[in-house]
């Protein structure tokens, strides 16, 4: 009997590797004397999306399709809130800041990869994003909203 193989997960996994190779390329017109400069993330991104590109490709080809052919059933609801995750943050990043953005998004793809527990969400969520917060805003100095809300109430 022939293998069945889930094409549209192969061919999704081919597609990352192919960014990731993309961005790399890319990456390397980025001169910089030094060793931990401006090209080091996106050439740690191109490396994490050929890797994460070529797994899915390999789970893809060793997981065969139903007996019947019949993809898998959609969860359309779980895929909703995490498609909502970064609209929402977009959206509410300006007025309310990166913090409680960030932990809004985490909360919303949490419930998207099944979790039933949003109050430890939302406290995931925030110390992640209080943290990120923390190094890049305060310790690096990068500029990531504090939020209008605050910002009025200095």
């Amino acid at each position: 009997m022939a293998r069945r193989t889930n094409t549209s997960e192969l061919v999704l996994g081919l597609a990352i590797s192919a960014l990731g190779v993309f961005i790399g390329v890319a990456a390397q017109s980025i001169n910089s004397p030094q060793v931990w400069g401006p090209a080091l993330v996106p050439r740690i991104v191109a490396g994490g999306l050929v890797l994460l590109g070529a797994l899915t490709a390999i789970a893809a080809w060793r997981t065969p399709r139903p007996a019947d052919g019949a993809p898998p059933e959609n969860d359309w609801p779980s895929f909703l809130y995490v498609l909502a995750a970064p609209i929402v943050f977009g959206a509410i990043a300006s007025p309310l800041g990166f913090p409680l953005a960030g932990t809004a998004m985490f909360a919303l793809v949490a419930r998207g990869f099944g979790s039933r527990r949003p109050l430890l969400d939302v406290a995931i969520g925030l110390v992640l994003a209080g943290s990120a917060y923390l190094v890049f805003a305060k310790g690096l100095g990068l500029a990531l909203p504090a939020g209008t809300l605050f910002m009025m109430m200095r």
